[in-house]
């Protein structure tokens, strides 16, 4: 399960002589921090009722949160405003959903699937972010298979979702999940496509979300 950075994709900005925009980059690591504590705080509230949860919760968080405050500043980043919004929007989208669940059944598959997104996050290191950026390429362990299994784990918890409650507000909600999950992925790899090791990569993992099929 080790991971592969294919290369250091260009020498990154020297920490000796900080302009105005790492200073601001470095206040966007905070933000981000910020941003999955309050994610995580939400989610502890949500789960309050089952102790395993919270506190695989809290580390994965605790994980992410850590290697977000180590980040170097990325050589190339779209932060456009609606970029933004995507990326926002496909990390909240849960909040939307309506659901009520008895069934043991999606719960073990919630569980599973949150399992393999937050694995999949964590094995980016150093190189996690919410916005496209580049910096470290990762192509270790799931990243062998498809190139956004993150991604594809998240809209597989949507289905579960939708199957055990399908109204129509939730099918609106997996149809926009699954348009931003596209639109992200598509910024992010034609960012990376700037690096030739994120095109031999690409070249070798074919597929984004579900091997075989796109």
């Amino acid at each position: 399960m080790s991971l592969e950075p294919i290369a250091e994709t260009a020498p990154l900005p020297s920490n000796t002589a900080r302009p105005p925009r790492a200073i601001v980059r470095r206040w966007a690591n905070w933000g981000l921090a910020a941003f999955l504590l309050a994610e995580c705080a939400y989610g502890i509230w949500l789960g309050s009722d089952d102790n395993w949860n919270v506190v695989w919760w809290v580390t994965v968080i605790g994980v992410l949160v850590v290697n977000t405050l180590r980040r170097m500043p990325p050589v190339e980043q779209d932060a456009r405003w609606w970029v933004w919004i995507v990326c926002t929007a496909s990390t909240l989208r849960f909040l939307a959903f309506d659901y009520d669940d008895d069934s043991r059944t999606a719960f073990w598959l919630l569980i599973a699937f949150n399992l393999l997104a937050d694995m999949a996050l964590i094995a980016l290191g150093k190189s996690f972010s919410l916005l496209p950026a580049r910096r470290q390429i990762r192509t270790g362990w799931m990243y062998r298979l498809v190139r956004h299994p993150a991604y594809a784990a998240y809209m597989l918890t949507d289905f579960v979702y939708l199957s055990q409650m399908p109204t129509p507000r939730n099918a609106a909600v997996v149809l926009v999940g699954i348009g931003l999950f596209v639109c992200r992925a598509r910024l992010e790899e034609r960012l990376l496509a700037n690096d030739p090791a994120y095109l031999e990569y690409m070249r070798r993992v074919r597929w984004r979300f579900l091997p075989g099929v796109y």
